[in-house]
């Protein structure tokens, strides 16, 4: 056998990929992005089309396992090993609002002038800002001198992704270190009670994350409310609204968002589809905070009357019944199979013959290649790439590890989703591709 050929395969998947990409942006008619841009490209918020979602995910999967392979063992897994820092760092520059200090200086800012701003060391403050430039976060335009680029300006204070990124370096890094006591721990390892997450570990706290963001530090948990909508733009409104066929659905149709924060997905959908009707159900702080957002951002569907809302505990309650669709966007993740039961068991109970649920969810792959089964319907990549994409999905294994440290809970492969349908008198209808998510259709069972 050839000893190169993993090698050869790589560097031709990558190089046809990459034309690939050429081509898909060429017939949508528009411009390769650089890193030196400090404007969002089209494509950063609008739907990829799958072909071209296709070749960027093998090329993210071979450049990582050709760098991998082309790599010693013992520098790989030390580089690896120290990933921790790409957190630590981002989350001193969003508390310190480094990219609003360089916002609106293209040709840079010294380190000085930045030390100055923020009363953090300037020696200290360089060594972190130059880690991040390495990892094409900014640019060093000369000797200590940095300017946001396409990455950074992304990261501003008035942006969700500033959110985002605050409880990756806060709540999510701190969950992290406890992970190996939580599993160890013959009390917690099999638990699936969100009290008994690595962050309460960590945090010495006696309840779960939820509890805390209400009873202990709402600010937190504001904080981790605008984060959401930088998650969801992980999965772009657009691709959602391709996915599934929200544009088509009849006059009328009335969409309850079950625990849908304050409700900036549905608002996308309510703007971009007149005919449907929003119900959006959380908890009662959510609600007053989505109510002041829905206002300011979307009057004209208030005016309308075509929101509504209505305070709920999907845990302890139904929500308003005989809805034409429930749609749950990333709440199954957040909750262990117990609770997701119930909160699956309780809309049933309201659901009318022609209801549905919608549960917008990143899909888990394994790591071995199927031919049969559920996991044979997911698209696999193409040898000699890990089946489930490797790098080019590892944002769904990453936020997998988030649930179970945040929460104790977990993203699911299709038959786990089937299967937790089953147990609540569900049948999983459909799966629709939406990108980076997918919108799983379960109807009544007859």
């Amino acid at each position: 056998m050839d000893s190169f050929a993993e090698l050869d395969n790589l560097v031709s998947l990558i190089t046809n990929s990459a034309q690939q990409v050429k081509t898909g942006f060429q017939k949508l008619g528009l411009p390769f992005p650089s890193l030196d841009d400090l404007e969002p490209h089209a494509l950063d918020t609008a739907h990829v089309p799958a072909e071209l979602q296709y070749a960027i995910r093998c090329i993210q999967g071979a450049c990582t396992q050709l760098s991998t392979l082309v790599t010693t063992p013992q520098q790989a897994l030390t580089i690896r090993g120290m990933s921790h820092y790409n957190s630590s760092c981002l989350g001193v520059v969003t508390q310190a609002k480094i990219p609003d200090l360089l916002k609106g200086h293209p040709d840079g800012v010294h380190i000085s002038k930045l030390a100055e701003a923020t009363k953090i060391d300037q020696g200290k403050l360089g060594r972190v800002l130059r880690f991040l430039v390495t990892k094409h976060v900014f640019k060093e335009v000369k000797n200590d001198v940095f300017a946001n680029n396409r990455l950074s300006i992304m990261l501003l204070a008035d942006s969700p992704l500033w959110a985002l990124t605050g409880v990756s370096s806060d709540e999510n890094l701190r969950a992290s270190t406890a992970l190996y006591d939580h599993l160890a721990d013959p009390t917690t390892t099999s638990s699936t009670a969100s009290q008994f997450a690595p962050w309460s570990r960590a945090m010495g706290y006696d309840g779960n994350l939820w509890d805390f963001y209400q009873k202990v530090d709402p600010a937190r948990g504001k904080r981790f409310g605008v984060a959401m909508i930088g998650f969801s733009s992980l999965s772009k409104f657009d691709s959602m609204l391709h996915g599934f066929p929200w544009k088509s659905l009849p006059e009328g149709t009335t969409v309850c968002d079950v625990g849908g924060g304050i409700g900036h997905i549905t608002m996308h959908f309510a703007k971009a589809c007149p005919q449907i009707r929003v119900v959006l159900q959380d908890l009662p702080p959510t609600v007053e905070q989505a109510k002041g957002f829905w206002k300011e951002s979307a009057p004209e569907i208030v005016e309308q009357g075509r929101v509504s809302f209505v305070s709920m505990d999907f845990i302890k309650e139904s929500p308003v019944p005989e809805q034409d669709i429930y749609y749950l966007k990333h709440i199954i993740h957040d909750w262990a199979d117990p609770d997701s039961i119930t909160i699956l068991t309780n809309i049933k109970k309201v659901m009318k013959p022609t209801s549905r649920i919608i549960v917008q969810e990143f899909v888990l792959q394994s790591a071995a290649r199927e031919t049969e089964g559920e996991g044979s319907l997911i698209t696999q990549a193409p040898e000699p790439l890990l089946p489930n994409f490797g790098e080019g999905k590892i944002l769904h294994y990453t936020t997998d590890l988030a649930m179970l440290n945040l929460v104790n809970a977990k993203e699911r492969t299709l038959q786990e989703f089937a299967t937790l349908g089953k147990q609540c008198g569900l049948e999983l209808a459909h799966v629709w591709d939406c990108g980076e998510s997918s919108a799983l259709e379960f109807r009544k069972k007859e």
